[in-house]
């Protein structure tokens, strides 16, 4: 199985074959969460009634690769193949290497994979991440890699107009476009936002005042947040926080948001600059630039810990989202950030 520059509209081809092909080990990456929640909703539909006993969903920044082979080497109990599903994919493939080489247990990995068994593993990358800088090298050869890439304004007016005549909607062009300015271009937030329009009015015409009586505008407060934290700026963090934790399709996606923007922000530091271009698309470059401005390799590092703590707390019960992240980001004092852990809940 050799690693190729494929896209999602391949992937979504072969699954929906009158005889459907399901590869052994997949690598999904790209900014489109909507394509992969489809992808892997698909994957598992045809791999049989994995929930709960041959279903695995493991964090790449937590487990080994040698944690992930023995999940993938685990026989399923009821459906015909184990789903084993892993995110935060470029932090598992990081730890494929030591000194250059793949390591023992990497290259153990990679057997695994390439000699099948009856398990589907299903790699998915941080949405901010591209194939460029997904680490791995040999070991991307055995999965399978599908990518998700922006699309441009006039096919967003397509896939909404679209998704809206699904919905018994008919949604004009400047219509589209108002709905594009109030919820910014995820197909995550823009399906959410169609469903509810749909539920709202039952059918019919779309009008301008319509999307702004019934689409939540602080959907773009996640954008203020992410660039109040990486400037800083507490107050205005803090304030846009509490905007976003109101809305509950946005307050899940906070703490995978602030992770992928300080991975980002930590190639930015350590990356030369002619590494950047390799590791970001054009369209990402400038705004991943402007967001590391001000910020150590150091500083960078003491976040992410800091992040992490904040991850520990919640899924301990330590602490609630609002209590976790607001002392995450009162953590970010203005001359750089505190030590791993200081001032977290435990």
């Amino acid at each position: 199985m050799a690693s190729q520059r494929t896209y999602f509209g391949d992937l979504w081809a072969e699954l929906n074959r009158p005889e459907p092909v399901l590869r052994h080990a997949y690598l999904l990456y790209g900014p489109e969460e909507y394509l992969t929640r489809r992808a892997l909703d698909r994957i598992a539909e045809l791999c049989g009634p994995v929930r709960p006993l041959d279903f695995a969903e493991l964090s790449g920044a937590e487990v080994t690769l040698a944690d992930v082979a023995d999940e993938v080497m685990t026989l399923p109990m009821v459906a015909s193949r184990r789903l084993v599903v892993v995110r935060q994919a470029e932090r598992l493939l990081a730890k494929a290497h030591k000194a250059g080489t793949l390591t023992p247990e990497a290259d153990a990995f990679r057997r695994a994979l390439l000699a099948g068994g009856s398990a589907c593993l299903v790699c998915v990358a941080s949405p901010s991440v591209s194939l460029a800088s997904i680490p791995g090298g040999p070991l991307l050869k055995a999965f399978a890699c599908y990518g998700s890439y922006p699309m441009q304004e006039r096919q967003l007016v397509q896939w909404v107009q679209r998704e809206a005549r699904k919905r018994g909607l008919v949604m004009e062009g400047d219509v589209v476009a108002r709905l594009l300015t109030v919820c910014g271009s995820s197909l995550l937030d823009l399906e959410h936002e169609l469903d509810k329009l749909a539920a709202y009015m039952g059918g019919g015409e779309v009008t301008r005042a319509i999307v702004d009586e019934v689409v939540d505008a602080s959907a773009g407060s996640l954008a203020d947040l992410l660039e109040a934290v990486a400037a800083r700026e507490v107050a205005p963090a803090l304030r846009a926080l509490q905007a976003v934790l109101l809305v509950p399709r946005l307050a899940h996606r906070v703490l995978p948001a602030l992770s992928s923007m300080f991975e980002e922000v930590r190639l930015a530091v350590t990356l030369p600059r002619e590494k950047l271009a390799e590791a970001f698309p054009a369209w990402k470059l400038r705004e991943v630039t402007a967001k590391s401005r001000g910020w150590s390799p150091e500083e960078v590092l003491a976040a992410l810990d800091g992040l992490f703590d904040a991850e520990v707390a919640l899924k301990s019960g330590g602490s609630g989202v609002d209590v976790a992240l607001t002392r995450f980001i009162v953590s970010l004092r203005p001359g750089g950030t505190s030590p791993r852990g200081e001032g977290m809940v435990r």
